[in-house]
């Protein structure tokens, strides 16, 4: 273990002091809390309580997704918030920090490939659903993911190379202690499992997600949707204008459905390339100089790291199962109405 040397000097102090009360980082800190922590929950709980007569391996899948996202803010979002706060931690800390970290990284993107694939598999190859088990099959993949989701954190943590910035931003040491500026650069970094996965998650999504709802298309128009004209109470004595009002009224949920499949598509895709805008920001700033994050025209690298990557990828995904899932809306909203007239005993 490295000497604790963060009780004498900040390397980052710059940085930190000027953003720890930064209207701007606090603002963004906070969606990100109420993202990473409201939005998990919520998810579980549907999981668990409404709209799911059969717990299918997808939905507990999803419903661990959540948990691994609300982990995250807990134990890595959060107190990366308060090092703005109370100045640097302890270099054992950020150690065990960096792998916990990666770990929920890694689980986080294993578990959307997986059921990416999943989805795949049921919809285009496997047709008699009834010869899966799901709980089962939930089970072997949720004890699975986080195994190999170690094994990657520990594997980046122990090969010879470079610490990431990371740790030196939670320790506050100097990444070039002893040999002078430049040499972190000059050091080789370590091996990163890591970044291979990201790169075939990215690429996966790329390519299921336009074959996904490009089926979903077709489907809609395909589909007939059911004409109730002839059952209104107010009947028109014309049949040809009841024929064409009926006809108006498939079009229009046709057009409905269309739309929401077109949204579902720009949402994933909006995501996608957010995520894919700050790897780019990061591995851009990797090679800048440690010590000029400090300097305000580069603190949009650290901060990307920290907060801006994190609350947009939870942010993102959050919007997504909400706009997607009316059920849900309106499960959460008869619930807040439910709760706002409930008279005071």
């Amino acid at each position: 273990m490295l000497e604790n040397k963060s009780a004498v000097l900040d390397y980052f102090e710059d940085f930190y002091s000027y953003n720890s009360y930064n209207p701007h980082t606090v603002f963004v800190f906070m969606i990100g809390i109420f993202s990473g922590i409201l939005g998990p929950i919520s998810v579980i709980w549907y999981e668990r309580n409404c709209g799911n007569r059969f717990r299918t391996v997808l939905n507990q899948l999803f419903a661990t997704e959540a948990w691994y996202i609300l982990f995250y803010t807990l134990l890595i979002y959060i107190p990366d918030g308060v090092r703005f706060v109370i100045g640097p931690f302890d270099d054992l800390f950020c150690d065990i920090h960096v792998v916990f970290q990666n770990t929920m990284w890694h689980c986080i993107l294993l578990t959307a490939d997986l059921m990416i694939i999943l989805r795949y598999l049921f919809v285009f190859r496997i047709k008699n659903f009834a010869i899966i088990d799901d709980d089962l099959l939930a089970m072997s993949i949720n004890l699975s993911i986080p195994i190999i989701s170690i094994w990657i954190a520990i594997v980046r943590r122990f090969t010879p190379g470079r610490l990431p910035l990371y740790y030196y931003l939670c320790s506050g040491l100097d990444p070039n202690e002893g040999n002078g500026n430049g040499s972190y650069l000059a050091k080789f970094p370590k091996y990163n499992v890591g970044r291979i996965v990201v790169v075939l998650s990215f690429f996966l999504h790329l390519v299921m997600i336009p074959r996904f709802l490009h089926y979903q298309l077709v489907t809609r128009r395909k589909d007939q949707p059911v004409r109730l004209g002839n059952l209104e109470a107010n009947q028109s004595l014309d049949s040809y204008n009841k024929g064409i009002r009926c006809i108006n009224r498939a079009r229009g949920t046709r057009l409905r459905d269309e739309h929401k499949t077109l949204f579902g598509l720009i949402s994933q895709f909006t995501l996608l390339m957010c995520l894919l805008a700050f790897g780019f920001a990061i591995k851009s700033g990797i090679g800048i100089e440690p010590m000029r994050f400090n300097e305000e025209k580069n603190h949009w690298i650290p901060l990307s790291m920290l907060i801006y990557g994190p609350v947009a990828a939870s942010t993102s995904c959050i919007m997504i199962v909400f706009v997607k899932n009316a059920q849900l809306r309106q499960k959460i909203w008869q619930g807040t109405k439910k709760l706002c007239n409930k008279e005071p005993t």
